[in-house]
């Protein structure tokens, strides 16, 4: 049975799927740090869904 790394690695000697997987993996980066900041601005607030920005959370 093939593994995911597996499945991945294999998958990503194909240059057009490599770039496409890079730049998702920018895309992802960029959610996670915009994630982190809206976490960080909420501290202290009952939830997230509280805040008024709460429809930029992104949910993955």
């Amino acid at each position: 049975m093939t593994t995911w790394l597996e499945f991945l690695e294999e998958q990503l000697k194909d240059p057009e799927f490599k770039r496409e997987y890079d730049t998702l993996e920018d895309w992802y980066q960029e959610e996670l740090a915009q994630q982190r900041a809206l976490n960080h601005d909420n501290k202290g607030s009952a939830s997230p869904a509280s805040d008024h920005d709460a429809s930029r959370i992104a949910y993955a």
